[in-house]
């Protein structure tokens, strides 16, 4: 690895490399931390109905595996690269989000941690939950809801 770049902020531009990432507000990320240009990744560009740190710590172990396959198991990198690719999976748990920039690309929590789950048993990657395994493992994000209700106000579900 070269470089490790670490940055704080709300909005996703990268003035420095938005041609690798795409779509400034929205940028075209697999599973929202891996680019579609091999060996770029971005922790932090998930928008989600939920807390996003349970989210970013699966997916930071994510992407620290995948860059360990590049060095241990090159077929596993190449053929995982090869997936990011063409896989663009709907992530929004059926749920219709407003219709604006601010919300594109939000992602349903519960949702894309059972896919992230999917594709990290697929690919041999290891899970650790650090403290937080009932949300991990795919309990409600909000506990105290009844089912299909959530107190986001930016969101409406679909019957």
């Amino acid at each position: 690895m070269d470089l490790v770049l670490l940055a704080t902020g709300y909005r996703h531009t990268l003035p420095y490399a938005q041609a690798l990432f795409g779509d400034e507000q929205h940028p075209d990320m697999y599973l929202t931390a891996f680019a579609r240009t091999p060996g770029l990744y971005g922790i932090g560009f998930v928008e989600t109905n939920s807390g996003a740190y349970i989210l970013m710590d699966m997916l930071s172990q994510m992407v620290a595996q995948h860059i360990a396959d590049r060095m241990r198991r090159p077929g596993a990198w190449e053929a995982f690269e090869k997936h990011v690719a063409n896989d663009r999976p709907d992530l929004s748990g059926g749920i219709r989000f407003v219709d604006s920039p601010r919300h594109t690309g939000y992602v349903d929590s519960p949702t894309i941690r059972k896919y992230l789950k999917s594709v990290s048993k697929r690919m041999g990657w290891t899970l650790r939950s650090l403290g937080a395994a009932s949300l991990i493992e795919g309990q409600s994000s909000h506990p105290h809801e009844p089912e299909g209700v959530c107190a986001c106000q930016h969101v409406e579900h679909t019957p």
